[in-house]
């Protein structure tokens, strides 16, 4: 199927994708109230939850217990890149490039998480995040707040793309 289809996918900041994963699983369990918010120790806890999910068979498509590296995802047998990489920070502008169309907008509905999701981390558990994620850091060129440097629709060639 991959001989006749373009595939692409899209990746995202592994510290936010990480709390986002951490807010939603905070939203599931009732949570979120006027008196409780998503905190740095509720973080370090649900990170400590890898343990019991990380090396699962199949696991991959959790929402909250995924600990699987994006790369799994869009790499190929040979481990060469089998999909267009478009950002989820800038999820519009990429697939209006990416699908030639225009004034394409999100509308997610979601409510705000009304917090900065940066402040949640400390130094450990950023460096936390870092070593389990090293590989998508690595090829993707994140850094802690930016979105994917590298092997994505904007720097990859004309002919690739």
């Amino acid at each position: 199927m991959r001989d006749t289809h373009e595939g692409f996918a899209v990746v995202r900041n592994p510290w936010a994708r990480v709390v986002s994963r951490y807010t939603y699983h905070f939203k599931s369990r009732g949570h979120l109230n006027e008196d409780a918010a998503p905190s740095r120790k509720g973080l370090e806890a649900f990170l400590e939850t890898r343990h019991e999910f990380m090396d699962r068979p199949f696991f991959w498509h959790r929402a909250i217990h995924n600990w699987y590296p994006q790369i799994d995802y869009v790499l190929d047998e040979n481990r060469k890149l089998a999909a267009t990489c478009l950002r989820s920070e800038h999820l519009g502008q990429d697939l209006t490039s990416y699908l030639g169309a225009h004034d394409i907008r999100s509308v997610n509905k979601s409510t705000k998480a009304g917090f900065d999701w940066k402040e949640l981390y400390t130094p450990k558990t950023l460096q936390l995040i870092a070593d389990i994620y090293a590989q998508d850091i690595e090829f993707f060129g994140f850094d802690f707040d930016t979105p994917a440097q590298k092997n994505i629709l904007q720097n990859m060639p004309k002919d690739q793309s």
